[in-house]
Order: C-alpha cells, then sequence, then structure tokens
C-alpha cells in the first residue's frame, strides 16, 4: 500500500554467496547475469502499455469506457502502416472501450493516441516516468518513450499500443500498474 517493493527477481542469476569467487566468470557471461533486468533491462511493453494510452484518453476527455467503436473488423492504415484488432471475439467487431481494453485491441488504441495528439500524449507518457530513470537506490535505466518526437503518426499509433520506439523497464510497468490501481 506504500509503493515498496517486496520483491525483485532477474534471470539469470547467481548465488550471491559466492559473488567474489565468481566475478570473473560472471563478468565474462554473454547472458549477463550481473545486469538486473528487472530495473535495467529496456523492453517493448507492448499491450500492458494499453493501460497508460487508456489513463491518457479518460483524463484528457478523448474516450468513456462505454464508448462504443465498431474496430473489431476494420484496419486502420497510417501512412501506409496497417493496424487491426486480433484478439476480438470472432463476430464481435462492435464493443465498448473497456472490453476492447480486456481484448487488447491494437486498432482502438492506436486512434486512442492519435486522438489524444502527440503534445498531450507525450504530457501524460511523462507523467508516468516514460522517458526517465525511476528513482531508486539501486541503478534503473532510463526508459524510452521514442527516439524521435511522437509527431511520426504512425509512430504515435504504434506506441499506443506498446511498440514503436517504446522500451521500458519492468519496474517502470510496475510502476505504472500500481499507480492506475
Amino acid at each position: 500500500t506504500d509503493g515498496e517493493i517486496l520483491a525483485m527477481a532477474s534471470h539469470p542469476s547467481y548465488d550471491p554467496n559466492r559473488f567474489d569467487e565468481l566475478f570473473p566468470q560472471l563478468s565474462a557471461d554473454p547472458a549477463a547475469p550481473l545486469v538486473n533486468r528487472a530495473t535495467q533491462g529496456l523492453y517493448p511493453p507492448g499491450s500492458t502499455w494499453k493501460t497508460m494510452t487508456l489513463a491518457a484518453g479518460l483524463d484528457s476527455g478523448v474516450t468513456q469506457l462505454s464508448r462504443v467503436v465498431n474496430d473489431g473488423a476494420e484496419t486502420l492504415t497510417v501512412s501506409g502502416f496497417p493496424i487491426r484488432c486480433n484478439n476480438n471475439p470472432p463476430g464481435v467487431n462492435s464493443f465498448d472501450i473497456a472490453h476492447a481494453f480486456g481484448w487488447s485491441c491494437n486498432l482502438t488504441f492506436a486512434r486512442m493516441a492519435l486522438e489524444t495528439g502527440e503534445p498531450r500524449y507525450t504530457q501524460y507518457a511523462n507523467a508516468f516516468q516514460a522517458s526517465s530513470s525511476l528513482p531508486l537506490e539501486i541503478p534503473v535505466a532510463k526508459a524510452q518513450l521514442s527516439r524521435n518526437p511522437l509527431t511520426n503518426p504512425v509512430l504515435l499509433a504504434s506506441t499506443g499500443f506498446g511498440q514503436g520506439e517504446l522500451l521500458q523497464t519492468p519496474l517502470h510497468m510496475a510502476s505504472l500498474g500500481a499507480t492506475v490501481a
């Protein structure tokens, strides 16, 4: 309830009781067991990022959970880049935003990011520390919203569903989830 980290794991791991003895092996290991992937690994968060996109869409008034979309059988083409919703049940093409979130519809969240717009979307993402290091007593990698401004509509749309140039640590995503919860 206070945001304290109760447990953290990183793999591959090593026996810390044998650190001094194993250090030469550990430091040369191509699997990099000395890197704490929970705090230093940067990964595309995928659909877990839709939580941030939904928070931005709801808070900015771009959408509401009861809004109905017809994204189930549609394809949105953004500058030649096709985006579809592939997770909805067969034949279910019309659904509300709450179901789009539950079914993880990429199309709905691409549209939501585009409707939110680059400056406001970036503002919300950065409020969730999407381009920062989280303050912690151990090293935490600096997350990346994008290498480029989200002015490119393909980049903004794909970031809306957790792809693009977006890179986050597992700790960043846990913090985002805890903040929303």
